[in-house]
This record gives structure tokens, C-alpha cells and sequence, in this order.
């Protein structure tokens, strides 16, 4: 990961193209009892995790117009969203 933002790819894009599609399939595993509830946190809260690093770890964007708030009532995959300054 650290790899692919060193190289350019910015966090938006690891969220679409990698975390998005990690966390989809994670979530049809366990519709399908493949996987506990306990496992699908805690591979959530490992991504979450490294989400959050990264985006310590990336520039903030130039802020051109009035910051916007946002929240989630908790952490879910839209809270990841949130981090990584995408749109829901």
C-alpha cells in the first residue's frame, strides 16, 4: 500500500479500486456464513486502520471553497469513505 501511494495513486483510488472491493466481498462471505461476525470486524477494523494511516501519511488537499462537515452515526463503510474524502 505504502508502495502505491509513493508512486502516485492517490487514496481515492486505492478506496474504488482495492478497499471497496475487499470490503464488498468480505461482506457477501458473511451473508453467505462463510466467515463470523467477529472476522468481518476485524478484517473492517484492519482496513479502517490502514486507511487511516495512509491518510495521515497523504497531503491534504488546497481547500478552494467553504469546508463541508460530514459525520456517520458509526463506524461503518461509510465512515471509510468519509476518511478517504470520497463521496458515499
Amino acid at each position: 500500500m505504502h508502495d502505491a501511494v509513493e508512486s502516485g495513486m492517490t487514496l481515492p483510488v486505492l478506496f474504488e479500486y482495492v478497499f471497496a472491493p475487499a470490503l464488498r466481498e468480505l461482506g457477501e462471505r458473511w451473508a453467505r456464513g462463510e466467515i463470523t461476525i467477529g472476522q468481518e470486524h476485524e478484517v473492517s477494523a484492519a482496513i479502517r486502520e490502514l486507511v487511516t494511516m495512509l491518510t495521515s501519511q497523504t497531503p491534504r488537499p488546497t481547500i478552494t471553497r467553504e469546508p463541508v462537515v460530514a459525520a456517520c452515526v458509526k463506524v461503518n463503510f461509510t465512515s471509510l469513505a468519509f476518511i478517504c474524502r470520497l463521496p458515499a
